[in-house]
């Protein structure tokens, strides 16, 4: 068994469709009692997005990616 705290098993990629998205994504995990890892940011070019945890310490990436 994993340690959700310090390991993962899957990191779940969720795709939005502009950064306003990313940003509204971010508020409402925020809501739901999620933990932001990373908040939204630049990553590359092109590439817009952030990392949160769920309650049960599940990760999952939202990302925006111009041009897709």
């Amino acid at each position: 068994m994993v340690d959700l705290k310090t390991g993962n098993e899957v990191v779940f990629t969720l795709s939005a469709g502009s950064k306003i998205d990313v940003d509204a994504w971010a508020v409402e995990v925020e809501k739901a009692e999620g933990e932001i890892v990373s908040r939204p940011e630049e990553f590359g070019e092109g590439y817009y997005g952030f990392v949160f945890r769920d309650p049960d310490g599940h990760k999952f990436n939202v990302f925006y990616m111009e041009g897709l």
